[in-house]
């Protein structure tokens, strides 16, 4: 029976597309013929796309990226709790890029955007799969256009393919743009330019997001900036109101939903409300008001009132009572239930810290202070690529 069900590919098959992918990395090694079946683009987007079957999956990971030479290039973090043994991150450094150093910049639906070691150097990658291609940017048409943006937008419900978007502009002129787009699909990049009407505001790799085929960039001002990548044009879109009077502790997107978090200073870090933009994009709706002053203090004791407080993300279902928020406090990651108020330890890095005399908390060689001095992405692992892997 065994052997039968081997033999016929088509059972063969819907068995494989619903096993995780770190099963059929193992199980490429069963034989040629598995994997030749593994590997086929087919296949690999099959199962990606029964993956995200679920309307707002899970992340399988958080990818930390600590700043600064001293530190490893990435640290893995389940994203799944640990409830018995702490878990110890785990350190990785692309080894399959073969650079001596490389930078995370950004994690999109599976694939990831990595600065390498020389300026203009730019990998995207599938780290499970160790697929990737290198991306030398092309050189500005107007020298001195000499800032730039670059962002990896990827949405396997909507295609195979991904492209990378590379925005330059002169930080005096912040209403002309010279604009290349990479493209899987092409394997080659475009480029055209942008003239608004209005001078914008800047624009920072920090304060961005991708989010149903658009990138939007949150500002201060009553509106903000977006770039509609299918049809290559900027719009606007309104900030929540009376923005410049709140601080803004985290923008992201979920489920195909854009949330943003204010809190009224940054001295109350953990009071703060939820927001999630209308579909129309006419405004804001509020969704949850947190504040965990009195819950933190009463499940770990007052010495984590004064831990670093840092916002991961917020995961949005189908079900409210089934939102949550994870946030970084100190050296915990922490779930927050938004409907029954409930925190439960996703994981942490250890040793836990110990307030220092000069008030820093510190974890092994990385310092936690209260700017911080890393970034979190969530990280979809699938087997999702496009086009060969090679170098450009």
């Amino acid at each position: 029976m065994g052997t039968s069900i081997v033999e016929n590919l088509d059972i063969l098959n819907e068995i494989l597309l619903r096993l995780p992918v770190k099963s059929l990395m193992r199980f490429k090694c069963v034989s040629k013929q598995w994997l030749a079946h593994i590997t086929s683009p087919c296949f690999c987007k099959s199962h990606t796309l029964c993956l995200y079957q679920t309307p707002h999956p899970f992340p399988s990971a958080l990818l930390v990226n600590p700043f600064g030479p001293k530190y490893p290039p990435c640290l893995i973090m389940p994203s799944t709790s640990c409830d018995t043994v702490p878990f110890t991150p785990m350190v990785t450094n692309f080894h399959f890029l073969n650079v001596p150093s490389i930078t995370l910049r950004q994690s999109c639906n599976g694939l990831l955007l990595i600065k390498g070691h020389i300026p203009n150097l730019y990998f995207v990658c599938n780290p499970i799969t160790e697929q990737f291609v290198a991306l030398t940017l092309p050189s500005p048409k107007d020298p001195t256009h000499d800032a730039f943006y670059l962002h990896l937008a990827f949405n396997p419900l909507r295609s195979p393919h991904y492209k990378v978007i590379l925005i330059r502009f002169n930080d005096s002129k912040h209403y002309e743009f010279d604009i290349n787009i990479y493209s899987s699909k092409t394997r080659c990049w475009s480029d055209f330019g942008v003239c608004l009407r209005e001078k914008v505001w800047q624009l920072t790799n920090d304060s961005v997001v991708y989010c149903n085929g658009v990138i939007y960039w949150h500002s201060y001002f009553d509106k903000s900036l977006c770039f509609d990548v299918e049809n290559q044009c900027f719009k606007t879109f309104p900030m929540p109101h009376d923005i410049d009077s709140f601080y803004i502790r985290y923008f992201g997107e979920c489920g195909g939903h854009l949330h943003i978090i204010l809190s009224p200073n940054t001295l109350t870090p953990m009071n703060f409300d939820i927001l999630e933009l209308k579909e129309d994009c006419s405004g804001w709706s509020l969704r949850f008001h947190v504040n965990l002053w009195e819950l933190v203090e009463g499940y770990y004791g007052p010495t984590y009132m004064f831990a670093p407080f840092n916002v991961i993300c917020v995961f949005r279902q189908e079900k409210e009572e089934n939102s949550v928020l994870v946030f970084l406090l100190g050296c915990e990651v922490i779930c927050y239930n938004l409907s029954d108020y409930t925190l439960t330890r996703l994981t942490a890095f250890y040793p836990l810290f110990v307030p220092s005399k000069n008030k820093h908390f510190v974890f092994d060689t990385i310092e936690f202070n209260s700017a911080p001095n890393f970034r979190v992405f969530q990280y979809f692992e699938n087997l999702s690529w496009d086009g060969d892997s090679s170098t450009l």
